[in-house]
């Protein structure tokens, strides 16, 4: 599968995590930064336009 047709799959499942992980962190009292893993990793993984897409979207 071609990594471009791949990446709405991952920002989504990265949009997800986020919101997940952010849910988490605010039930056990962990750090701010917990719900920003998989910001992280798809901007590491598909590059900055998808990290961009995923970070704001993940705050609302």
């Amino acid at each position: 599968m071609k990594k471009t047709c791949f990446t709405p799959v991952l920002i989504l499942a990265s949009l997800l995590g986020n919101i997940a992980t952010s849910f988490l962190a605010s039930i056990l009292n962990l750090p701010a930064f917990f719900d920003t893993i998989f910001s992280v990793a798809i901007t590491f993984y598909a590059g900055l336009v998808p990290g961009i897409i995923v970070s704001p979207c993940s705050i609302l």
